[in-house]
């Protein structure tokens, strides 16, 4: 619980731009988990999410009620180590 408490204490935050994320891994399947959680007015932002190249989900709103987190579960096939 330590680590994902410390994890919801970090924020990113970019203005109309992408934003590119990466970590070297070994190639295998994994379950990539995004945090989502809205600090403004609820429906405010919207995304998509692409993962290795492949848009997953488009027009992602982090839900009606501000503050609260929200976990969107991706599963990933990694075959080039990142």
């Amino acid at each position: 619980a330590g680590a994902v408490a410390t994890m919801l204490n970090t924020a990113i935050h970019r203005m109309d731009t992408d934003l590119p994320l990466s970590l070297p891994l070994a190639d295998g399947t994994y379950d990539l988990d995004l945090w989502l959680m809205e600090n403004y007015r609820p429906g405010h932002r919207s995304l998509t999410i692409t993962i290795e190249g492949v848009v997953v989900a488009q027009r992602v709103q982090d839900g009606d009620a501000v503050g609260v987190w929200h976990r969107l579960t991706y599963p990933v096939t990694i075959r080039d180590g990142r």
